[in-house]
This record gives structure tokens, C-alpha cells and sequence, in this order.
């Protein structure tokens, strides 16, 4: 979906505002559904504070979606004007969130991992 997003931007089919909004969905719903943890309706403090008891994401791995949020909500709220390149960029940092995030939540869901834990 970042993907068809970005594409979507390069061709000019999307504003600033509804690309952030539609990327800013795109990660609140992988934790979602990845981790279970309900991040819609929460501001980016409330999140974090969510992610950081309630999901098997690193320190540093909450941190950078955290980021992820204030910089997408710079534009939301605060009427940042990035160029298309740093949209770009920006949408590629959330495809590495969601791939190192991925990649957590499979190796949790991992027998051994659940056995040793127990």
C-alpha cells in the first residue's frame, strides 16, 4: 500500500495532507493488526506509551514510529510543507518500520520463543 502511495504522489494524484493521512493509516494499521495494540483514536504520546508496554517492539523500534507520527502530524496539524522527495523518503522509512516490525512480530510468534517464555 506505501508503495501504490508513493506512486500515487509521483504522478501528482495525491496532496500533501491526504498522503500523510493515508501513510499514517497504513502503519496505525499493521501494529494493529501485526500486534494487536489499538493505536487509532490515540494521539502520537498515547501511542507510544501503548507500544512501549503492550507490544514486542524494540525501544528503538517505537521510537523510530513514533518519529514516523510527529513528522507525518507536522504536516497534518502543523501545515509542514515537505518536498515530494522528503514525502518520498518518508514514506521508504515507514516501509522499513513495517519490514524490521515484521520481522519482530514473526519471531515472536515463533513455538520455541512462546515455550521459553512460558
Amino acid at each position: 500500500r506505501v508503495r501504490e502511495l508513493i506512486g500515487r504522489l509521483e504522478k501528482r494524484r495525491v496532496r500533501g495532507e491526504v498522503y500523510y493521512v493515508e501513510l499514517s493509516d497504513i502503519i496505525r494499521d499493521f501494529v494493529v493488526q501485526r500486534f494487536r495494540v489499538v493505536v487509532h483514536e490515540r494521539s502520537t504520546p498515547e501511542v507510544a506509551a501503548a507500544l512501549g508496554s503492550e507490544s514486542a517492539l524494540s525501544n528503538s523500534q517505537v521510537e523510530d514510529f513514533v518519529a514516523l507520527l510527529r513528522s507525518f502530524d507536522g504536516v497534518k496539524f502543523a501545515l509542514r510543507q515537505p518536498t515530494i522527495s522528503e514525502m518520498i523518503r518518508e514514506a521508504e522509512s515507514a516501509i522499513d518500520f513495517i519490514q524490521d516490525a515484521d520481522d519482530v512480530a514473526e519471531s515472536a510468534e515463533e513455538p520455541g520463543e512462546q515455550e521459553s517464555a512460558a
